[in-house]
């Protein structure tokens, strides 16, 4: 059946954008220098896009206006006296990472949320003794750190070496994406920023039967499924299976796309 599905869709499958793996997600931070802040930001992106399932106008400034910016993230610290602060990026420096408790993220896209009040999603900070590969709100206060986006600018912005302020354009994310799909032996040309949204929505599917991939991904489809409760147990294990690198890796990849490997 598995050679039979291959054979039908042989010509589509190996040409059309394919998904990012986990492991391919990770060997980003192989490719890039953070501490050159452009590499930061882009690492940065390619983390979020991938565990959140973002087109890349809700990450990086289109005309669509829908990028997340500053006013859009959220850190949840635990203070001193216990209670829970909420903080903007432009002021983590005020916090210590071993008080970070998530990041809340508010999606904002007027091609789905006509009434302007945003999806909203909880990344908890990962602690130590935990097998999952990636903290997002860890890497996401670390960068917001450095950077210190302001409420009214995208999250990525940083700082350019003549001091200037810049946030991430299309051009230099797509081609750090094909980047990691070279390195990591892979012809590009099948790799592009949809890879990202593709892989997270691939790793959660292949996991099993998952109603929120579709709500994850903010389609209009299926509209129905707006009405399933996203239940915080189940919303805590999608996220799970996300940072889970035995699911999908590149070897899977390769099996199935043998055409992209570079030799």
């Amino acid at each position: 059946m598995h050679l039979d599905w291959i054979s039908s869709h042989e010509s589509s499958h190996e040409t059309a954008t394919l998904p990012f793996t986990l492991d391919m997600v990770m060997k980003a931070f192989e490719v890039m220098d953070i501490f050159i802040m452009k590499d930061h930001a882009m690492k940065t992106g390619i983390e979020l896009q991938f565990l959140q399932l973002l087109r890349v106008s809700e990450l990086l400034p289109t005309v669509s206006d829908h990028h997340i910016r500053g006013q859009d993230i959220l850190f949840y610290f635990r203070s001193s006296d216990g209670n829970i602060i909420h903080v903007f990026p432009h002021q983590v420096s005020e916090y210590k990472l071993e008080d970070l408790l998530q990041v809340e993220i508010t999606v904002r896209s007027a091609k789905n949320d006509l009434d302007g009040t945003g999806m909203k999603y909880s990344h908890i900070r990962t602690v130590d003794g935990t097998n999952l590969s990636i903290d997002l709100a860890t890497n996401m206060y670390k960068y917001a750190l450095v950077a210190k986006p302001l409420l009214d600018e995208p999250f990525l912005t940083y700082v350019s070496k003549d001091g200037t302020r810049k946030w991430c354009n299309y051009g230099d994310y797509n081609a750090v994406i094909k980047k990691v799909a070279r390195y990591c032996g892979f012809n590009d040309k099948h790799f592009s920023t949809h890879s990202l949204r593709r892989g997270g929505a691939t790793l959660l599917a292949v996991a099993g039967p998952n109603h929120y991939i579709r709500s994850m991904m903010r389609s209009k489809s299926d509209s129905f499924l707006r009405y399933i409760h996203f239940a915080k147990g189940s919303m805590l294990q999608s996220q799970k299976t996300l940072l889970d690198p035995t699911i999908f890796t590149m070897a899977d990849l390769l099996e199935t796309s043998p055409s992209i490997w570079e030799h």
